[in-house]
C-alpha cells in the first residue's frame, strides 16, 4: 500500500495510488473530525472492488467524570462516495409533487382541526399557508418545492467498534456519540 502525509496534515496517511481516489481521500480528511476525543491520526485506504467505498480509522479517547482520560477506543468507519450523478432522490415527503397538503397531514394531527394545524405549521415551520386547486397547502419543507432532494457526497456506511466493552467510567452510548459526531461532519461536505 502506498500512503502519503499531507502536507499541513501530518497526522493524516492516505492511499495515494489513484489520482481520483486521491483528492476523494483528501476531501473526506478535511471534514472529518479531529478534537472532542478523536485525538489520534486519521488513516484512510479503500478496497480495490469498491471503487467508491473509503474505510477510515482512528482511535476516540474518552475522560471520565473527572475529565482524566480513561481508555482509548479503536474504531473504523466505512464510508461511501456518492457520485452526483445519483444524489438527486425524490422526495418521499411530498411524493414528488413539491408541495405538501394539509388535509394530508390531518391523519398525524387527529386532535386538531385544519385551522388549529394551519396555525401551528405557520408558527412551527415558518412557511406560509397558500390555497391550491386540492386544497391548503405548503411547499415542501424537505425538497423546498423542488421534488428531490440531495444526498451528501459521503455517506456514512458502518461503524465499527471491534467488539470493545464500554467501561463505566467512560459513560455510555459512546458509539452512538461517535455516530453523530460523523455524521456531522460529513453531512458539511460541499456537493
Amino acid at each position: 500500500m502506498i500512503t502519503k502525509t499531507m502536507s499541513g496534515y501530518p497526522w493524516n496517511r492516505i492511499d495515494a495510488a489513484d489520482p481520483l481516489r486521491l483528492r476523494l481521500s483528501e476531501a473526506l480528511l478535511d471534514i472529518l473530525p479531529h478534537g472532542s476525543g478523536i485525538n489520534g491520526s486519521w488513516y484512510i485506504d479503500h478496497p480495490k472492488t469498491i471503487k467508491n467505498r473509503f474505510y477510515a480509522h482512528n482511535t476516540y479517547e474518552a475522560m471520565n467524570e473527572n475529565g482524566f482520560y480513561c481508555h482509548n477506543y479503536r474504531f473504523n468507519l466505512t464510508i461511501d462516495f456518492i457520485p452526483e450523478s445519483i444524489r438527486k432522490t425524490p422526495c418521499r415527503h411530498c411524493d414528488e409533487k413539491g408541495i405538501r397538503l394539509i388535509k394530508d397531514l390531518m391523519e398525524y394531527h387527529p386532535t386538531m382541526t385544519e385551522i388549529e394545524l394551519i396555525e401551528w405549521l405557520e408558527q412551527r415551520l415558518n412557511v406560509a399557508i397558500v390555497l391550491f386547486a386540492d386544497g391548503y397547502g405548503f411547499d415542501c419543507n424537505f425538497c423546498r418545492g423542488k421534488r428531490y432532494t440531495v444526498r451528501h457526497p459521503f455517506e456514512l456506511v458502518r461503524l465499527n467498534f471491534h467488539d470493545q466493552r464500554e467501561y463505566s467510567c467512560c459513560g455510555y452510548d459512546l458509539k452512538n456519540y461517535l455516530v453523530g459526531i460523523i455524521d456531522e461532519s460529513l453531512s458539511q461536505a460541499e456537493g
